[in-house]
This record gives C-alpha cells, sequence and structure tokens, in this order.
C-alpha cells in the first residue's frame, strides 16, 4: 500500500465515521450500552440528564435506575421483562421529571457473541414529549 492509498483509506475511515454519527445524532438524543447483568458500561448524549448524571449511571443496573423514575405502568413492565428476557425493545416509557412528565423512545438489541451467548445490549433514547403531548391534545 502506498502513502497516497493509506492517507486515502485514513481519510475515509474518518469521512465514514463522521457520517455514522451525523446518523446517530440525528437517530437519537442518548446511547448506552449494558453487560451480561444489564449493568451500565455507557452512557452518554443529550436529553434530559447531565454529563454528571451519564457517567454515574456506569455499573448501576438499567431495570433499577429506570424504575426508580418512569411511571409504572404496562410499557415498563413489558420494557423490564424484555430486557430480562434479552428481547428487543422499543417502547415509549414515562418519566416524572423536573415537576412533570418527560417521555422517552427506548430503542434497544440485545447483543450476542458468536456462539450465542448474550453479552450485553445496545441502546438509545430519544426525547418524544412534545410529539406525545400534541398527540394527547
Amino acid at each position: 500500500m502506498t502513502y497516497s492509498t493509506q492517507m486515502d483509506s485514513q481519510d475515509l475511515s474518518k469521512q465514514l465515521e463522521h457520517r455514522y454519527r451525523s446518523f446517530a445524532r440525528l437517530a437519537a438524543d442518548w446511547f448506552w450500552e449494558l453487560d451480561t447483568n444489564l449493568e451500565y458500561v455507557f452512557h452518554a448524549g443529550s436529553g434530559p440528564l447531565s454529563a454528571r448524571t451519564h457517567a454515574s449511571l456506569v455499573g448501576l443496573n438499567r431495570i433499577e435506575c429506570v424504575s426508580r423514575y418512569a411511571i409504572a405502568d404496562q410499557a415498563l413492565e413489558e420494557h423490564n421483562v424484555a430486557l430480562s428476557k434479552h428481547r428487543p425493545i422499543d417502547t415509549v416509557l414515562t418519566f416524572k421529571w423536573n415537576q412533570g412528565l418527560f417521555f422517552a423512545n427506548i430503542v434497544a438489541e440485545p447483543q450476542f457473541d458468536d456462539t450465542g451467548v448474550f453479552t450485553g445490549y445496545l441502546g438509545c433514547g430519544r426525547d418524544v414529549t412534545e410529539s406525545v403531548i400534541i398527540k394527547e391534545q
């Protein structure tokens, strides 16, 4: 590989990474990753949580954290069951937040290794509060 080809390859990689990051920002407000125990190993993005809160979630169990702030309804129950059974998730959860309600579309996919062993989750959330309120009016 020539120097020129190597540089072209590096430029292409940077362009692709930038493109995928842009797509991700358009699709979700925050991202998270869970380990096999459903504990956060990564949480970042914008939305209702501050950067400090994102970092403080690492090591905590998602079901316990979400259940602490979400309204206990059928959507939360289905979310928690799906996590426990390693199923995909696509739901809207309602949270008590800053003396009001906050609605989040949560999408997550369980991850498995090459042998089919569960390794955790990759997920994201999007603030859909405005669209839910408009829809309810």
